[in-house]
């Protein structure tokens, strides 16, 4: 799926969450998240396989590199996963 420039949305939301951003799901809207991260709070549509120019979005406004969203392993750790 790589090369296609689609990345599963399981694993956009793992990375967002381990940059620190809060990331809500309203079970009434499946494919609307809230996103939240500092001061800021919106509401968007994840589709179930997120395309280029949405994972460039969440790049600029949350300040994901890129390429973590393509190699989660590379993301920070969450506080709650220790190092063994």
């Amino acid at each position: 799926m790589i090369a296609s420039g689609q990345v599963l949305r399981k694993n956009v939301i793992d990375v967002l969450r381990r940059h620190r951003v809060e990331v809500c799901h309203p079970r009434s809207k499946p494919d609307i998240f809230v996103l939240a991260k500092g001061d800021h709070i919106e509401s968007v549509e994840i589709p179930e396989r997120v395309g280029r120019r949405m994972l460039q979005y969440l790049q600029r406004k949350y300040a994901v590199p890129i390429y973590h969203f393509y190699h989660p392993s590379e993301a920070p750790q969450l506080p709650e996963e220790s190092v063994q």
